[in-house]
């Protein structure tokens, strides 16, 4: 279990969400046929956004805190989670 470091996240309705330096994070709870998952949405200062998945919310948060927060491209932060989560052939339904 992590603890949570960043203290401005926002909770409305069912979308936990953080403004980062660099970023716009949002997290909903999403299904589709065969199974649940957090879509993350990461979307810059020029409006362009790429799509993330993840199993839970503890996984969604830390690589918020933790990658997101020092990137500064959405590139970088696309990078970043091919290096870490893409091992999981569920994750490429959100590959945009």
């Amino acid at each position: 279990m992590n603890q949570i470091k960043l203290n401005h996240w926002y909770v409305n309705e069912n979308e936990l969400s953080i403004l980062l330096m660099n970023f716009h994070v949002s997290l909903n709870r999403c299904k589709d046929i065969d199974s649940e998952f957090l879509r993350l949405t990461v979307t810059n200062s020029k409006m362009k956004s790429k799509l993330f998945a993840f199993d839970n919310l503890e996984q969604a948060i830390s690589f918020t805190e933790d990658v997101i927060s020092n990137c500064h491209t959405l590139n970088e932060i696309l990078n970043q989670y091919t290096k870490y989560y893409w091992h999981d052939e569920s994750k490429k339904l959100l590959k945009k």
